[in-house]
């Protein structure tokens, strides 16, 4: 007994051979692939920070929260403070410039991170609620492309604002 490998007859009673099926994909199912994984790896890509930014803004908020916090301590104490950068990281003193070279870093807070560094100016805190308008650069010394910027407009808490390349 013959198999018989045909799916169906025609008319005249002859059996029509299987057809063979194709093998792989066609041309616009490999494109619809393509462009989903391009889409979504996009997106992740969108979606993913830098981390040396990520890394510094989060320095610039901890140097912004001293900031503020010796702003208020000065109104509260009708005193003039100076925010000003050292060698080591900054001071908040009560004048804007260290008594002598031999005593700069004696007032000197570290920065939260010794890869941290800023070249600003030394900054009046108060006592008075309004300030000029400030902006106080920082950035690392790993990665000098990208900073941030502290800035206030003299009324306002210092506030973050990033500097990309």
């Amino acid at each position: 007994m013959a198999t018989n490998t045909s799916i169906g007859c025609t008319s005249s009673g002859r059996p029509v051979p299987k057809r063979k099926q194709a093998l792989g994909f066609s041309l616009l199912e490999m494109l619809l692939v393509v462009s989903i994984v391009g889409f979504a790896s996009t997106l992740v890509v969108l979606a993913l920070r830098d981390a040396g930014q990520n890394r510094l803004s989060q320095l610039g908020l901890q140097v912004a929260a001293s900031i503020e916090k010796a702003r208020a301590q000065s109104r509260a104490q009708n005193t003039p403070l100076w925010w000003r950068t050292t060698s080591t990281g900054y001071a908040i003193s009560a004048t804007a410039k260290p008594a002598n070279r031999w005593n700069q870093d004696k007032d000197a807070v570290p920065w939260p991170d010794p890869d941290l560094q800023s070249d600003s100016e030394p900054v009046l805190l108060g006592p008075e609620p309004v300030l000029q308008p400030t902006r106080i650069r920082l950035w690392l010394r790993s990665d000098p492309a990208h900073s941030v910027e502290l800035s206030t407009d003299g009324l306002l808490p210092f506030a973050l604002q990033s500097n990309a390349p």
